[in-house]
């Protein structure tokens, strides 16, 4: 049942997000949404991944923890200047974000084309009725 009284009108609401990505600006008194008094009283429940598990660097993690929170020691910034690698085939590797079915339809049937080899269509077979 939908009530007023409950924040969203009592539907259950679940957030996944970076926080931090999200800057805080005039709009907001300059500080983050989960500091504010809406949030912490709309969202009843919050857990926080707290334990990094991809890096294992311990300098890029704590230039990575530092930029996360506007900081940037001298440390950091010669951590993040140091980081450089031979990027490939941009073809190969940059990903591409269509809207709309057809530009990215154009795109793989392009992307088809240029393929070598022979090319198989497979069709699913008709039920007799």
């Amino acid at each position: 049942m939908l009530t007023e009284e409950k924040p969203f009108g009592g539907i259950q609401v679940i957030l996944v997000r970076k926080f931090l990505q999200l800057l805080p600006d005039d709009l907001d008194e300059g500080m983050f949404m989960f500091h504010s008094p809406l949030f912490q009283t709309g969202i009843s429940h919050r857990f926080e991944l707290a334990e990094v598990m991809h890096q294992v660097n311990k300098e890029f993690l704590s230039a990575l923890q530092e930029t996360r929170v506007s900081k940037c020691s001298d440390k950091t910034m010669e951590c993040l200047c140091s980081l450089s690698r031979v990027i490939g085939s941009l073809e190969e590797t940059t990903s591409h974000i269509y809207f709309k079915k057809l530009p990215g339809a154009v795109h793989n049937r392009e992307a088809l084309q240029k393929l070598a080899g022979l090319q198989f269509v497979f069709e699913a077979k008709k039920k007799k009725q």
